[in-house]
């Protein structure tokens, strides 16, 4: 099968290896002009994959790593795995858009396209089928469409893109099999899901437990807690809990909810500006650090000239 991975990043670098191992010859398509320089180097940008799995993927002959929409050509999956970075309070998505329009252009009945990028629900079906109808000259019953979130949990060396169950949803039933196909090719175990915006929003509460798990990790208005004589850390406290079976963020950076909150309720928000306040607080207090050790630096300097000078 012939896949293309759009976005090369730390979603689409890893997927585009994995999609190598099972055995699939890969395309994967980024518009920055140096970061494909350095894959096709066997430099990996992504800590999810070792330069020699790079390596060991291009040396296969099965990867190929391009700026030229035109390698999309004859593809039989693609998978959009562009970022969505915050504008304005909502998510950009015209990276999405374009995307859409780049893999629409070289669009055949038959193929099969995934969304993979994080946004609100309703993107998959009002924001990248029209991108693929208009450029495809195709209609809907043409092509497969699908959508199924990153799940990358950036720092676990544990569940990776292999192991990590994978959600999966298509537009209509015939598509949901199409994508369901393809991930269970790659993927140990997939989650099919009943419809696009089930797995949109499945991917909200997925980011929402990651973000709660976040500020409860590493917020600095209770970096520790003292109790008597015992002073117990957050880090000390975030392996207490992950004791009982629940497993905490590595990487604080590791979460997108914050590309969601256009699609929250009210209580949600409110626990995001508390993050952004924390954010905020932490920002403060390195800056407060800097300044002090400055201040200490100088007031040292004055005491030795001082005593030079004596």
């Amino acid at each position: 099968m012939r896949v293309c991975v759009v976005g090369q990043g730390y979603v689409g670098l890893p997927l585009a290896i994995r999609a190598v191992e099972a055995g699939h010859d890969v395309v994967g398509v980024d518009v920055d002009a140096f970061r494909v320089k350095l894959l096709n180097r066997g430099e990996s940008c992504t800590r999810a994959v070792t330069s020699a799995a790079l390596d060991s993927a291009l040396a296969s002959g099965r990867l190929t790593i391009s700026t030229d929409e035109q390698a999309l050509r004859g593809f039989d999956i693609a998978l959009i795995t562009v970022p969505t970075p915050l504008r304005d309070g909502v998510p950009d998505l015209s990276s999405v858009e374009q995307a859409a329009a780049m893999v629409g252009a070289y669009l055949r009945s038959g193929a099969t396209v995934v969304l993979e990028s994080t946004s609100y629900p309703g993107t998959t079906e009002h924001v990248v089928l029209p991108q693929l109808e208009k450029w495809s000259r195709l209609s809907a019953l043409d092509f497969h469409l699908g959508f199924s979130p990153d799940r990358i949990d950036r720092g676990n060396g544990t569940w990776d893109v292999y192991n990590t169950p994978k959600l999966v949803a298509g537009l209509h039933e015939c598509c949901l099999e199409a994508v369901d196909g393809f991930y269970r090719s790659i993927v140990k175990h997939t989650v099919p899901a009943g419809s696009l915006v089930t797995a949109e929003l499945a991917k909200i509460l997925q980011d929402t437990f990651r973000h709660v798990d976040v500020a409860l990790t590493v917020n600095p208005g209770t970096g520790r807690v003292r109790q008597g004589d015992a002073v117990l850390h957050g880090s000390a406290r975030g392996r207490l809990a992950a004791s009982a079976g629940r497993r905490l963020p590595r990487d604080p950076t590791s979460y997108d909810s914050h590309l969601l909150r256009p699609a929250t309720p009210p209580a949600l928000r409110d626990g995001y500006l508390h993050e952004d306040r924390l954010g905020h607080a932490t920002a403060g207090r390195i800056t407060d650090h800097i300044a002090h050790i400055g201040q200490v630096s100088r007031e040292e300097h004055g005491a030795r000239r001082s005593r030079r000078m004596t």
